[in-house]
């Protein structure tokens, strides 16, 4: 089985975090607008995506959202590619990929296999997998049992617990790319190297 070697790093909240995505070299950069303690408005977006390179999508996180205002920053430049991660159905996932033109991530909640079968059918370019917490919609820091993997129709995100501990061993899972973002944290802000350990180990130069 091949190697996971891309990483995303989410909960992004200020161009300093930026700064350390970009030197850290991450493959994606998450930008949460759901009402989370993650949350930014679209100014303090639109400078993580003028500080992010070039070559590192701006991901934009969204809870059942308007879809105008996903669009709104979809024209501004503001985000490259749109993760759901509320209820939106088959339906709006396909509308707004194609009002876009822009991937779509469509996260699902994992709390049994039966869950992850759920996920198929839907028109996103990739799946994103999290750990099911009541009340909410990520950030928990909780893994799920990830020998369900193997039931994925599409390529997917691998989130919810993963940190410094357990990143190596998730390399080694079906993933398309690991999604992390409190497991960088200290004291709940990103932790530039938290960020560097992690990447080097998702790429294969170590911890």
């Amino acid at each position: 089985m091949e190697r996971c070697h891309r990483i995303k790093i989410c909960g992004l909240m200020s161009r300093e975090d930026a700064g350390a995505v970009n030197e850290a070299g991450a493959d994606f950069a998450g930008m949460v607008f759901a009402p989370t303690r993650h949350q930014v408005d679209e100014s303090t977006a639109a400078a993580i995506r003028k500080t992010l390179r070039a070559d590192i999508p701006a991901v934009g996180v969204f809870v059942n959202e308007d879809p105008a205002r996903i669009c709104a920053l979809a024209k501004k430049g503001v985000i490259d590619m749109i993760q759901l991660h509320g209820e939106e159905s088959r339906e709006q996932t396909l509308a707004l990929k194609q009002a876009t033109g822009l991937p779509v991530i469509k996260a699902f909640r994992i709390r049994s296999r039966e869950d992850i079968k759920k996920a198929r059918g839907y028109d996103a370019d990739y799946y994103l997998f999290d750990t099911y917490v009541k009340d909410s919609y990520g950030g928990t820091g909780r893994t799920f049992d990830w020998n369900w993997l193997q039931e994925s129709d599409r390529p997917f995100f691998l989130a919810g617990g993963l940190r410094e501990e357990n990143i190596r061993a998730a390399t080694e899972l079906p993933a398309f790319a690991l999604d992390i973002s409190s497991g960088v944290e200290t004291e709940g802000k990103k932790d530039r190297n938290k960020i560097l350990a992690v990447t080097a180990a998702v790429k294969g130069s170590g911890i």
